[in-house]
């Protein structure tokens, strides 16, 4: 990949559901990306979250620490 496509517009779909549009935005692909992985942080603290509330311990979420243990 190289620079001017990590820079160039992307369109992303608002969908409400299967058959309604609710916005078609632009963003440049480095930003996309990067909305992507602080979204799936902020799912990791969701799961991290329930699991305390039901009194258990939580395992490390961290991919990293996902891919030690796959060896």
């Amino acid at each position: 990949m190289n620079k001017s496509q990590i820079i160039d517009l992307y369109s992303y779909n608002d969908w409400a559901n299967k058959k309604l549009l609710i916005s078609v935005s632009h963003l440049e692909l480095w930003k996309q990306m990067l909305h992507v992985t602080n979204h799936s942080t902020f799912h990791r603290g969701q799961t991290v979250t329930m699991l305390r509330q039901l009194k258990k311990i939580p395992p490390s979420l961290d991919l990293f620490y996902y891919y030690l243990g796959e060896r």
